[in-house]
């Protein structure tokens, strides 16, 4: 009873900061993928990143992308160079001293080389990765690309 409760709140917080356009981090996915499987879209940010603070800035600041996310996607930010430490998926990932960046970070690049900001995947319910794209993208491109994919 308590466990349902507990999801139950979980579900209409979750539904009820996703219409203010709530990016979800790491630490809550696992738990979010249980309420309801739906593709997770993931930005990967620095704070120091010119082009990812133009793209929230410029779109994902606005209601129509803001409500095109939520309506499809767990969305998911991360700051590549965040303290923090997340389990996901059963294993703890941190930003350790051996690497540059987050571990998560290291996640979304190829060939092990270091991660790109600003980069936007698409993973669908299953967690498996559809789309990836390693670049600035306008409003315009946001919507296509969201349209296009999902």
């Amino acid at each position: 009873m308590i466990k349902t409760s507990l999801m139950f709140g979980l579900l209409l917080l979750c539904l009820n900061t996703q219409a203010q356009g709530r990016w979800f981090n790491f630490g809550e996915l696992d738990s979010l993928r249980k309420v309801e499987e739906r593709p997770v879209l993931v930005f990967l940010e620095a704070e120091w990143c010119v082009y990812c603070k133009k793209m929230k800035r410029e779109a994902f600041s606005k209601a129509d992308i803001q409500e095109e996310i939520a309506a499809r996607f767990w969305p998911v930010l991360l700051d590549i160079e965040d303290p923090q430490s997340y389990q996901f998926n059963g294993k703890l990932y941190s930003n350790t001293s051996e690497l540059k960046y987050h571990q998560l970070a290291y996640l979304f690049t190829q060939q092990n080389e270091e991660p790109i900001t600003p980069t936007f995947a698409i993973f669908n319910k299953h967690f498996i990765l559809q789309v990836f794209v390693q670049k600035y993208l306008s409003r315009k491109d946001i919507k296509a690309f969201l349209s296009k994919h999902y």
